[in-house]
């Protein structure tokens, strides 16, 4: 494995101990991920007077969602093959 993917660098600093635990439970993972997807949709939807503001902010979330929910597939699969 890479070294910038590693665990031990991926649970460095101030949220290490959040990283592991979502590291160690895929599930739990899929479901933070696809919680951050439905709060970008409601930034999106839901900030209408500044259009420029809703979609930075809900873009954002939307990534982290995203990445958060491959993060978890990738581990579940792994998991499940293992």
């Amino acid at each position: 494995m890479r070294e910038e993917f590693s665990r031990d660098a991926l649970t460095k600093g101030p949220l290490g101990g959040f990283r592991r635990f979502l590291l160690d439970h895929p599930v739990v993972t899929l479901l933070y991920g696809l919680a951050e997807l439905a709060v970008a949709y409601a930034l999106v939807a839901l900030i209408e007077p500044w259009p420029v503001v809703r979609w930075i902010a809900g873009g954002l979330v939307a990534i982290d969602g995203l990445t958060s929910v491959g993060i978890g597939a990738t581990t579940l699969r792994r998991r499940v093959r293992a």
